[in-house]
């Protein structure tokens, strides 16, 4: 679920920086690992889901065209950036593209069908 979840960023960083040096996947892991290494190994679904809402890193991957903003739940950021076929603006955010109400229920519908 969250290789899936990663693999939807693939390209961000490398776009916004143009250094093919940099890797999304590999950014977003090390966040990840940061994000769950206080957590208990006995959490629960729910407890999983909201603190991945509440600061995984991928949320805070900005992409606009026009007045559409890309979500990282809906769609990958590179069929974001082939539906509009012109590099959109991208920032690393203080603020979630996506709702924590939304991002959880998404998590967990994912966790409940794998």
């Amino acid at each position: 679920m969250l290789l899936f979840w990663i693999q939807r960023a693939s390209g961000y960083l490398e776009m916004m920086t143009l250094d093919d040096d940099e890797n999304t996947a590999t950014f977003l892991i090390e966040k990840l690992e940061k994000l769950l290494e206080p957590l208990p190994i006995d959490i629960d679904n729910t407890t999983f889901a909201e603190a991945l809402a509440d600061d995984f890193e991928i949320l805070f991957l900005m992409a606009q065209y026009g007045s559409e903003y890309w979500n990282s739940l809906e769609e990958s950021f590179e069929e974001f950036c082939i539906r509009h076929t012109t590099l959109p603006n991208q920032l690393i955010a203080d603020i979630p593209h996506a709702k924590k109400e939304k991002v959880t229920m998404w998590l967990k519908s994912l966790l409940k069908s794998s």
